[in-house]
Parts: structure tokens; sequence; C-alpha cells
């Protein structure tokens, strides 16, 4: 199997997160806090072994599905058209994952900040890298805006995709209110994408009905 640079980045990460694990490991007590209220405060405790392993689990399973589904997706093909943005948006999900099992590690070390808070830059991130992708994003069965009216008809899902993608970067830009309104995190990290999301989905159902 080749390599591509993308691989080298995920593996670099992997890398990072393995370190990470393993220095929590070391140095964390036998029972530490992996779920935290929307205040950033804990409100679910489980012994090292799960708490540290669930990362490094979802990391290895998300990166063998993304590595499967160009060939599963009767669309496949089409992923090659947007090769670059499909391989961002699995580097940014592995990133995140790592930066998360980062957060973890360092609040159960006793180090004091809002783990809410913290999230904040990298949900943002996290959506405003989906915007990217989506703009590019080709006709397929798992990546983008997947509607009945998207997947059945191509020049619905270009001009779904085209409008939506920069809305997602606009919920990212919303979602990094939170760092400083830190009692709204629900609000500002969840609504901006699900309005984003309903839109999507009323935008391609009106489109195709100007198609038919």
């Amino acid at each position: 199997m080749e390599l591509e640079k993308h691989d080298y980045i995920s593996g670099f990460t992997g890398l990072l997160l393995a370190a990470i694990t393993i220095y929590g490991w070391i140095n964390l007590p036998d029972q530490i806090a992996i779920h935290f209220n929307a205040a950033g405060q804990p409100d679910n405790v489980t012994g090292k072994l799960f708490g540290l392993l669930m990362m490094p689990a979802m990391f290895l399973g998300l990166y063998s599905l993304f590595k499967a589904l160009p060939r599963v997706d009767p669309l496949g093909e089409n992923i090659q058209d947007f090769k670059e943005q499909y391989q961002l948006i699995i580097s940014a999900i592995l990133g995140f994952l790592t930066y998360i099992q980062a957060l973890i590690v360092s609040w159960n070390l006793g180090y004091s900040f809002s783990i809410s808070q913290a999230l904040v830059p990298g949900i943002a991130a996290l959506y405003y890298i989906m915007g990217v992708v989506i703009g590019e994003a080709r006709q397929n069965w798992f990546i983008g805006i997947r509607t009945p009216w998207t997947l059945s008809d191509e020049e619905v899902w270009k001009k779904t995709h085209e409008r939506c993608g920069p809305l997602f970067k606009v919920a990212a830009v919303i979602t990094l209110v939170a760092v400083i309104l830190p009692d709204y995190f629900i609000l500002l990290t969840v609504a901006p994408v699900l309005a984003v999301s309903l839109y999507s989905v009323l935008y391609s159902y009106r489109e195709y009905q100007k198609q038919k």
C-alpha cells in the first residue's frame, strides 16, 4: 500500500497521541475524569485504562474507516476529485481527538482551566475545516451534505455545497464567541452548526424542486 502525505501526518499525530497517553498512564491516578458538563466540571469518572485508551481506539477506528470509504463508496471515484480536502478532514478529526486527550490528561494532572473554554478553539477549527471540505466535495455517499435530493441530482449537490460550505465557516466564527461567554457554551457550539445543517436540507430540497 502506497503511503501518501496525509498518512505521514496521521502517523505523526498518532505518535503524539501515544506519547500523551503513555505520559498520562505513568503520572495519573487509577481513577480519572473523562467527561465534563457545560460548565467544564467533571461529571463522569472512570478507570485509567478505559479513560486513556478511549481516544486511541477512536483514532485507529476512524483512520481505518476513512481509508476504507473511497473503496466501499459506489461513488468513491469522485472522492479523488477533492482528495486534498478529504485528507484535510481526516487530519483535522484525528488532530481533534489528540487535542481532547491532551486536555483530559492535563486536567487530571491538576492544571486549572475550563475544559469547555479550552474545547472551543478546537471545535471552531473543526467547523471551519468542514466548511472548506464541504465547499469542494463532490457527490459521494459519506462526506458532505447527504440528503435524498443532493444524492439524486449532481447539480443540486453542487449548488447546495457551494452555498453551505461558507456557512459552516460562519458557524465556526460564532462558535469562537463561547471562549468569552462560557455560560453559553452549548448554545454557541451546537446551535450554529445545527442551523446550517437544517438550512442545507431545506435548500437542497428547494433546488431539487427547481430542477424538476
